[in-house]
């Protein structure tokens, strides 16, 4: 009964989300992987680059618009009913099956174990301190346990899923991280020229209006106290940059607009975040200094060796701590940040932890990519 309320439930649900996902014809691969969305996909590109044929499934139109963006082959995932999802495995007949995170099906599980397909997990995180979290975990831990193997992107996670008893449970790191940021020579060439000027940038990445509440002061005074520093600004969403800019103006008494350079600018164009990550001396994770919204993956400082500050309100990337430098609910966002520009050597050696942090991703998906090679043959 509960079986088929569930189906029943899957149709509706999935039917009205997308009905693109009742399909019935599918490519034979010898590999498949499943992403669901944008982040998840992020998180396998460093493992797809090294296959020359695979069939990737994505449940959003964001991960699909991404699939095309990229020529990849691949589409959104079948329904999660019986048989769509045994003639789905029957066509693809996969020799492995890699999912990114934590998003599975239970039909879809139920068939891949009943058929003793190959599979294994990159990039799971849980929110270990969440009742629900572990609950969840409890009810698919049975297909977690048949793992090939699971990569955590944390401490906490492997030691949570070895509790629970997947002992084949291993930190691989965060591997969206290997992912090399794509920079705007224009954009690279305009920082440079700026730095002239202002030596030191301070970028605020996806910055969210509440931010501003909690860093606006705080920078005002950094400003006055620094005269070789200036601030880039990157606004979460385009359709906010008047706020910003008035904002800015009530609290620096100024502001410029992209593609005009200034001490304080804010940014009008998508996709330059990582190429001002790159310039910068360090930059502010935005939505972490507003603890309701979480905040920005902070992949691009990883790459560059630039570290990220986070503040108290970073629930959502809580788990990748080792990416960045949090300022704690009890410290002085003003303190914290004087301490480091004084001190370079803060700056430095945070920059050579997250470089090590990347190879030894490196070698982590290296070593993926060779299990999974030796299933296919």
């Amino acid at each position: 009964m509960l079986s088929k309320l569930y189906d029943l439930t899957c149709l509706c649900a999935q039917y009205f989300v997308d009905p693109r996902r009742i399909r019935f014809s599918f490519p034979e691969r010898k590999l498949w992987i499943h992403a669901a969305s944008v982040g998840e996909l992020f998180a396998v590109l460093p493992i797809l680059k090294r296959f020359d044929s695979f069939w990737i499934t994505v449940t959003s139109k964001n991960g699909l618009h991404l699939l095309s963006r990229f020529a990849m082959d691949g589409g959104l995932m079948p329904l999660d009913l019986k048989n769509f999802v045994i003639s789905a495995l029957e066509q693809v007949n996969p020799k492995f099956v890699l999912f990114a995170e934590s998003e599975y099906w239970p039909n879809f599980c139920q068939q891949i174990a009943e058929k003793k397909i190959p599979f294994g997990i990159v990039n799971y995180s849980l929110n270990t301190h969440s009742f629900l979290s572990r609950f969840f975990l409890s009810k698919k831990v049975w297909f977690l346990k048949k793992s090939v193997f699971v990569y955590t992107q944390n401490d906490n996670t492997r030691d949570t899923l070895i509790s629970f008893g997947v002992k084949q449970a291993k930190v691989g790191g965060n591997i969206k991280i290997l992912n090399e940021p794509s920079i705007d020579i224009n954009f690279e060439n305009q920082l440079r020229n700026l730095r002239l000027s202002f030596p030191k940038i301070i970028s605020l990445a996806s910055l969210r209006k509440k931010d501003c509440l909690s860093l606006f002061p705080v920078l005002a005074q950094l400003l006055q106290q620094f005269h070789d520093i200036c601030l880039i600004i990157f606004p979460r969403y385009l359709e906010h940059v008047p706020f910003f800019v008035g904002e800015a103006k009530k609290y620096f008494g100024l502001a410029e607009t992209y593609p005009r350079l200034g001490r304080v600018t804010i940014i009008t164009k998508f996709g330059l975040v990582p190429t001002g990550v790159s310039q910068s001396l360090f930059y502010i994770i935005g939505g972490t200094f507003d603890m309701e919204t979480g905040g920005h993956s902070p992949f691009e400082g990883a790459w560059f060796g630039i570290p990220g500050i986070a503040g108290p309100g970073d629930w959502k990337i809580s788990h990748q701590r080792d990416l960045y430098i949090r300022i704690d609910s009890n410290e002085s966002s003003l303190e914290v940040l004087r301490k480091i520009i004084l001190n370079p050597r803060v700056l430095k050696d945070f920059s050579l932890r997250l470089k090590e942090e990347v190879e030894k991703t490196k070698t982590v998906a290296d070593e993926c990519v060779e299990i999974i090679k030796s299933y296919l043959v």
